[in-house]
C-alpha cells in the first residue's frame, strides 16, 4: 500500500503524519511526501524526522515549497535510482526501485 501526503513543511507537520498513522488500521508500506521544504540533509537529523519502522530518503530543495521524500517500511528492500534525470529544471523528483527478491 502506498500513501501520498503534501505536508507543506515536514519539520513543522510531521506530527500530522504521525497522528494519521496512529488512526489507521494498516500502515502504508511506502509514504510519499511532497513539499518537505528540506534544504539540506542535516535537516533530517536536526529535526528528528524519522518515523519508527521506516527508512527515510529525500531530495534537498532550492525552492520555497519544494522537496520530495519517501518513508519505506524497514523490511522492504529498495535503492534510490540516481541515474534518472529530472523532467525539467523546475521539477523535483526522487525515483526508487523496490526489490522483490
Amino acid at each position: 500500500m502506498i500513501f501520498h501526503m503534501n505536508v507543506g513543511s515536514l519539520s513543522k507537520n510531521l506530527y500530522k503524519l504521525e497522528n494519521f498513522l496512529l488512526a489507521i488500521e494498516h500502515c502504508p508500506d511506502v509514504i510519499a511526501i511532497t513539499e518537505t521544504k528540506l534544504k539540506n540533509s542535516k535537516s533530517v537529523v536536526s529535526y528528528n524526522l524519522q518515523l519508527e519502522g521506516y527508512d527515510f530518503v529525500h531530495t534537498d530543495t532550492n525552492m520555497h515549497a519544494g522537496g520530495v521524500g519517501f518513508y519505506i517500511l524497514k523490511n522492504i528492500k529498495f535503492h534510490v535510482l540516481s541515474n534518472i534525470p529530472p523532467l525539467s529544471d523546475d521539477c523535483e523528483s526522487l525515483w526508487l526501485e523496490i526489490l522483490t527478491n
